[in-house]
């Protein structure tokens, strides 16, 4: 079983295994030279959304429902070197945008 890393993004702690963060571009390489289990690693980040990068790195593939949000994981995402994180929420944006969209024409028609 692969070792478990403890890491400290910007001060809030999050318990994970070096397989997980062997999925990620940032970590890749940061995990090869972790060989014993209870390693720590620092982060210098705001982990405001770092819980949003860890699940995708396990394998969840939700994120949150509101522009402001998705903006602020968009550099977080980039930061992490998650290319497919990145499209993702990309995805996302230009989909809430058409919705808004689609939904301030509604409301102008209905005038």
């Amino acid at each position: 079983m692969s070792p478990i890393v403890y890491l400290n993004v910007g001060g809030c702690h999050f318990v994970t295994r070096r397989d997980t963060l062997r999925v990620g571009g940032f970590f890749s390489g940061l995990v090869d030279s972790i060989h014993e289990d209870g390693a720590e690693v620092f982060v210098d980040r705001d982990p405001t959304y770092f819980r949003y990068v860890l699940n995708w790195l396990r394998g969840c593939r939700t994120l949150p429902e509101d522009d402001q949000t998705l903006s602020e994981l968009l550099w977080e995402a980039d930061f992490y070197s998650l290319d497919d994180m990145v499209a993702s929420i990309t995805s996302t944006r230009r989909r809430f945008s058409l919705l808004m969209t689609l939904d301030d024409l509604a409301s102008s028609a209905r005038r």
